[in-house]
């Protein structure tokens, strides 16, 4: 049986949040309770592979156990229900009181020690960075803990004729590369072929309204180590001046008039 973990956040959309609220999100705890909790969006293509892989390896006449992992959803469970009803075989919750939002080695800790105490996992899918610190730490720290090879920026994954092994493609600065990697393997998925987490039907949420996510404990003083100093938002506002002119020729002759006046030519 092949046995697949997706790890996966449930983040603020920080589209909602106030600026105050944001700005003192590393040094406070300020209420964003207001704001929509929503998948990040790459873990939610890893979760979405995670369901297309599992289809090939059953169309291949391979068994696969799928979990999915999340940490301190809070109130999150919206989206947790969803996942049985799309085929998830488990999902599990790991409670703690412990701020994790900038500290990824504590999260990929606890990811890595949930992994170990289940016995292991041919394949752990994770996105490729998640907010508000978008590190892209705890995949690799993942990795290191595990022992185990990663693969980042993930677009699709194939079934191979090996058991032991799965075809994976996968974005590099040159380019795209399509490979097979031995199994176990951590990847990263990136902007992939399917980012978008399918929807249940009323039928489909009916049938497993009765399920319970498992909950597991962890430490409450888990710690990586790093502790946040300050936090700021990168202020993208930009400055709109609208060109005067009836026509296109008008409007092109009134930009270079100012373009003139500007490098004093």
């Amino acid at each position: 049986m092949i046995k697949i973990l997706t790890a996966f956040k449930v983040v603020d959309d920080f589209d909602d949040i106030l600026p105050d609220d944001w700005e003192n999100l590393g040094t406070a705890s300020p209420d964003t309770s207001y704001s929509k909790r929503i998948l990040n969006c790459f873990d939610e293509a890893a979760l979405e592979n995670a369901l297309l892989l599992k289809d090939k390896y059953i169309s291949a006449g391979e068994s696969v156990q799928l979990t999915a992992l999340t940490v301190c959803p809070g109130y999150s469970s919206h989206i947790i229900k969803n996942l049985p009803a799309i085929k998830f075989d488990r999902v599990c919750v790991i409670e703690t009181t412990a701020d994790l939002r900038f500290d990824p080695l504590a999260t990929a800790s606890l990811i890595g020690d949930f992994a170990q105490a289940d016995g292991g996992f041919d394949l752990i899918l994770t996105g490729k960075q998640a907010p508000p610190a978008n590190s892209s730490i705890v995949p690799f720290a993942l990795a290191g803990l595990l022992n185990m090879d990663l693969i980042s920026d993930v677009v699709e994954f194939s079934v191979s004729e090996h058991p032991t092994r799965i075809g994976v493609t996968h974005a590099l600065d040159e380019g795209v590369a399509v490979e097979s990697a031995a199994l176990p393997l951590v990847c990263t998925m990136g902007n992939t072929t399917h980012s978008y987490l399918r929807v249940p039907t009323l039928r489909e949420k009916l049938a497993t309204k009765s399920y319970s996510p498992e909950e597991y404990e962890a430490i409450p003083s888990a710690n990586g180590g790093f502790v946040l100093k300050s936090l700021m938002r990168e202020h993208d506002e930009r400055q709109c001046e609208f060109v005067g002119g009836s026509t296109p020729g008008e409007m092109a002759a009134a930009v270079f008039e100012k373009y003139l006046k500007r490098v004093k030519l």
